[in-house]
């Protein structure tokens, strides 16, 4: 009896120390794999940062490249400016230089065009705009009158004496050569030449001067 008990006691201390041992280990394998759980908790954690900081880094990289071909595009159309602006200049400048020589020209062709105008007065003053010839000029009063006969052939200047009236000249082949008026409201004067056998019709009295040419 005394053997079965102590028996009986022996297996409930067994019993007993294995379910301390249980629970210990369950306890400790519970700390364990809380451990272990934070712990990948905290390596989860630096991963998705460090793959945010990753991806931040592509994109500031990213920002600098396109930074850096902007700064690289700028700075191209700087030297195409600095360029364009040095040929304006150059243009300016050759713009100027030949503005001055047009004005210098100008000058001169004005000094040259007031030596020929010069020249011209000289030469009216001692020759004559149009020379009248020395013989006396002829009045012929309103009428029919034939060249050679009536008139000298030659060139004059026809002037009305008052008034004014028709003065018409026909060619030796019947062909109208003039046809004016001579007088207040026409023509002051009129120079003509004429030869043998034309005729002149007046419609009031004028005054024939020869001329030289």
């Amino acid at each position: 009896m005394s053997e079965k008990r102590s028996k009986k006691k022996l297996v409930i201390g067994i019993v007993a120390a294995l379910v301390v041992i249980s629970v210990s280990y369950s306890a400790g394998s519970s700390s364990a794999s809380t451990e272990l759980g934070t712990e990948k908790v905290k390596y989860d954690d630096m991963v998705e940062k460090i793959s945010k900081k990753k991806k931040e880094l592509d994109q500031l990289d990213k920002k600098v490249s396109e930074l850096t071909n902007k700064l690289d595009e700028n700075s191209k159309k700087y030297e195409e400016a600095k360029e364009v602006i040095a040929n304006r200049d150059e243009a300016q400048n050759e713009q100027e230089k030949i503005k001055n020589d047009i004005d210098k020209k100008k000058d001169e062709l004005k000094k040259i065009k007031n030596d020929i105008e010069d020249k011209n007065d000289e030469l009216l003053s001692v020759q004559g705009k149009v020379k009248e010839a020395k013989s006396a000029p002829k009045v012929l009063s309103a009428g029919k009158y034939t060249v050679g006969e009536d008139l000298p052939a030659g060139r004059y200047k026809a002037e009305s004496t008052g008034g004014f009236g028709n003065f018409i000249v026909y060619n030796s082949y019947g062909e109208l050569d003039v046809n004016t008026i001579l007088g207040d409201g026409g023509e002051s004067q009129y120079i003509f030449n004429c030869e043998d056998g034309a005729k002149i019709e007046l419609s009031t009295s004028v005054k024939f001067t020869p001329l030289d040419y």
